[in-house]
C-alpha cells in the first residue's frame, strides 16, 4: 500500500475537531428549576447504579463521524495498491561439443567439465519460473535438448550431455550465438566453448575453459596404390606440447601389425610417417600413437575400403533381356562401347561383355562372351547345329549353382574347337554350351548360347546363372575400391535407403537406422549390417584444428544472472481512492438515518 497524494492526512485534523465539539456539548451546565424533589430520587439511583452505567457512553453518531473522517481523508491521499510483477528470465546456453572440449586440463578436469560445473552454478541461480534452451554444436543424435525448459530440467540434461569428436568450426558457434540472441530477445545468451572468439555482437557472454594442451595427435591419414600392387600409407603428425616428443606410431591392417615408426616432433611442429605395406585384401586400416595425452580422440584413425560397384563394359549387338538381367543385380553399373576396345577388358571395368563380337587381342582380366561371331584367342566356334535337351556337367561350381537347364529349348548351338585347359560347366549333347578357360592372364568364360534364339531368357535359370557371373567376379576382384573416411558429424549413408538397417557402433552399441543416413559422433568403426550385406564405415577425426586447440580461459562476469531493481519485473497500481470515496458516501447516509431515527423522524 502506498498513498500517491500524501499531503492529503491534513484531512486528519478534522477527527480531534469533531471530539472537541462533543466534549463541549457534553459539558455540565447549570440549569435554575423549580424544586430538586424529582433529581434527588434519580440521584439515589445513579449512587446505586454499578460503575459501568455512571460512564459515559460512547455515542453512535460521533464513531461514525470519525470514520466518515477518516475514509474521506483516505480518498484525499489517493490510496494504491503497487504489486510488483517479476519477470520470467530466459537463459540461451550455446554449447561447443567440439573434439578439443573433451582434452585434459593441468587440474585434471577436461575441458568440457569445467564449463559444466561453472553452468550448472549459473541455471542454480535461476527461480522456478525462468526458463532455459540448450543449444548444441554440433546437436547430439539421441539425447534432446529443447527450449522452455525449468532450471532443474536443464541442469539434468546438461549433465547428461557429452563432447562429440566431431571438428566445430568457430563460426558455426559464433552463428549458433547469433541466431540464439535474435530467437531470445532480451534473453541472456553464453557462449560456452573453450577458445573464445575474437568478436561477438553485444549481448553474447562468453565462457571459456581452455587452458594449455600437451597433446600428439594423427591429422592425416591416407593409402595409394602403386603399380605393383603395395600400398603406400601416410600418417600426419602434430605435436601441441611445449616440449619436444617422438611419436611412437605403428599401422595396422585388419588387426595386424604391418609396421612401427618413430617421428621426432618438435614444439609446435609436423611430421610424418610413410609406411610401404602389402595390403592384399586387407579392408580396413588404423593408425595408432602409442601413450597418453590430454586428447583421446585422435590418437588412432582409421581408413575402411570403399565398396565399389562392379562396372561391365558392354562391347557388341544390343540384347534387351541380357541387358535387364544384369541391370537387375546390386552395385553393376554397365558401360556401353561402341566398337571393341583396344584391350579386352577396358581400363576402370572389373568385366567385359562380348555379345556377338569378339576382343581385338586378349589382355589381362576377366571377359565374357556370349554367342561370339568369331575366335576368341584359341576358340574357334563353327555352323551352328541343332540341339537338344543341355545338362549341367558341374552343378556344384559357383557358376552353375541353382542353374537347372534340363527344362530349357535351346533350339540351336554353334559347334567349338575347344582351347586347351577348357573346363565345360553345361553341354547339349556333346556341344558345350558354357565353359571357361584362361589363356595367359585373361580369364575367359565362354556362353555358346544365343539369348535371342530360344526360350532361356524365359526361364527361372537365366537371371540366376547372370547373378552367379556377377557375384562371381566382383569375389574375384574383392569389390576392393579406394580407402577412405568420414569425420564424426558428417552425414553419412548406409544402406541401400529403404530398408531398415542396425548399426552397430565402436563400443558394441547397437541401434536401428530407418532413413539409412547416419552421422556418427564418436572415433572408430562402425558396422551396419542390411539385408544385402555388411557395410563399414571408419570415422577418424584427422583435425589440425581440434588437436593444436590451445585455448583461453574466459570467465563469465561475476553478476551475470544476478536479479537488478531494473530487471526485478513491472509495477501495477490498483487506485483505491475512488473506492475510498465511496465508503465515505455510505458511512455519510448511514449517519443521517441513525440522526433521523435517534430524533424520531
Amino acid at each position: 500500500m502506498t498513498w500517491l497524494h500524501p499531503l492529503g492526512l491534513l484531512g486528519l485534523a478534522a477527527i480531534p475537531a469533531l471530539l472537541a465539539l462533543s466534549l463541549w456539548r457534553w459539558r455540565r451546565r447549570e440549569v435554575e428549576v423549580s424544586s430538586l424533589l424529582l433529581w434527588r430520587e434519580v440521584a439515589a439511583e445513579r449512587r446505586q447504579a454499578p460503575q459501568a452505567r455512571r460512564r459515559r457512553q460512547l455515542d453512535p453518531l460521533l464513531l461514525l463521524r470519525m470514520a466518515v473522517a477518516l475514509v474521506l481523508t483516505a480518498a484525499l491521499c489517493g490510496p494504491a495498491w503497487l504489486h510488483v510483477a517479476r519477470h520470467s528470465r530466459r537463459l540461451v546456453l550455446v554449447l561447443d561439443r567440439s573434439a578439443s572440449m573433451a582434452a585434459r586440463r593441468p587440474d585434471g578436469r577436461s575441458r568440457w567439465e569445467a564449463c559444466r560445473e561453472e553452468l550448472l552454478r549459473r541455471v542454480g541461480r535461476l527461480d522456478a519460473g525462468d526458463r532455459v534452451e540448450l543449444v548444441a554444436v554440433p546437436p547430439p543424435q539421441e539425447a534432446a535438448l529443447g527450449a522452455e525448459l525449468e532450471p532443474e530440467e536443464a541442469a539434468r540434461r546438461l549433465r547428461a550431455l557429452a563432447p562429440a569428436d566431431a571438428p566445430v568450426e568457430t563460426k558455426a558457434l559464433v552463428e549458433a550465438a547469433v541466431e540464439a540472441a535474435r530467437r531470445q530477445a532480451g534473453a541472456t545468451v553464453i557462449l560456452a566453448t573453450d577458445d573464445p572468439p575474437k568478436s561477438l555482437p553485444a549481448g553474447v557472454n562468453v565462457l571459456a575453459t581452455g587452458e594449455s594442451l600437451r597433446n600428439r595427435g594423427i591429422v592425416a591419414f591416407a593409402a595409394r596404390q602403386r603399380p605393383d600392387g603395395r600400398h603406400e600409407v601416410l600418417v600426419g603428425l602434430v605435436n601441441a606440447s611445449p616440449e619436444p616428443s617422438t611419436a611412437e606410431v605403428a599401422l595396422l591392417a585388419g588387426g595386424r601389425e604391418m609396421g612401427r615408426q618413430s617421428v621426432p616432433l618438435r614444439p609446435g611442429g609436423r611430421g610424418q610417417a610413410i609406411f610401404d605395406a602389402k595390403l592384399d585384401a586387407a579392408r580396413l586400416l588404423e593408425a595408432r600413437l602409442d601413450g597418453q595425452d590430454g586428447l583421446a580422440a585422435d590418437d588412432r584413425a582409421w581408413l575402411a575400403r570403399k565398396a565399389e560397384p562392379l562396372r561391365i563394359a558392354w562391347i557388341g549387338d544390343e540384347s534387351h533381356y541380357l541387358r535387364r538381367a544384369l541391370a537387375a543385380q546390386e552395385r553393376v553399373e554397365l558401360v556401353g562401347l561402341p566398337e571393341p576396345p583396344a584391350e579386352a577388358v577396358p581400363r576402370g571395368c572389373g568385366l567385359a561383355l562380348y555379345y556377338r563380337a569378339v576382343p581385338k587381342r586378349l589382355t589381362p582380366g576377366s571377359l565374357v562372351v556370349v554367342a561370339p561371331g568369331g575366335d576368341v584367342g584359341a576358340l574357334r566356334p563353327a555352323d551352328p547345329v541343332a540341339v537338344g535337351r543341355a545338362s549341367v556337367v558341374a552343378p556344384r561350381d559357383p557358376l552353375m549353382e541353382a542353374v537347372r537347364l534340363d527344362r530349357v529349348a535351346f533350339g540351336r548351338a554353334r559347334k567349338v574347337l575347344l582351347p586347351p585347359g577348357f573346363e565345360t560347366l553345361a553341354r547339349a549333347d556333346a556341344i558345350p554350351l558354357i565353359g571357361r578357360w584362361r589363356e595367359g592372364t585373361t580369364r575367359i568364360l565362354y556362353v555358346g548360347i544365343d539369348p535371342a534364339s530360344g526360350d532361356w531368357p524365359l526361364d527361372p535359370s537365366f537371371p540366376i546363372f547372370w547373378a552367379n557371373v556377377v557375384a562371381n567376379a566382383a569375389t574375384a576382384r574383392g569389390e576392393l575400391g579406394e580407402f577412405a573416411c568420414v569425420r564424426p558429424g558428417e552425414a553419412c549413408q548406409v544402406g541401400g535407403g529403404e530398408a531398415r538397417t542396425e548399426l552397430v557402433g565402436p563400443a558394441g552399441e547397437r541401434r536401428e537406422l530407418a532413413a539409412g543416413v547416419f552421422r556418427p559422433e564418436r572415433v572408430g568403426v562402425y558396422r551396419a549390417a542390411t539385408g544385402e550385406g555388411e557395410q563399414t564405415i571408419a570415422a577418424s577425426l584427422l583435425s589440425e584444428a581440434e588437436s593444436l586447440a590451445e585455448g583461453a580461459t574466459a570467465p563469465l562476469p561475476p553478476k551475470l544472472l544476478a536479479e537488478s531493481p531494473e530487471q526485478a519485473g513491472t509495477a501495477t497500481v490498483w487506485r483505491l481512492g475512488g473506492w475510498a470515496a465511496l465508503a465515505g458516501l455510505l458511512l455519510i447516509a448511514l449517519h443521517g438515518w441513525l440522526a433521523a431515527r435517534a430524533r424520531g423522524i
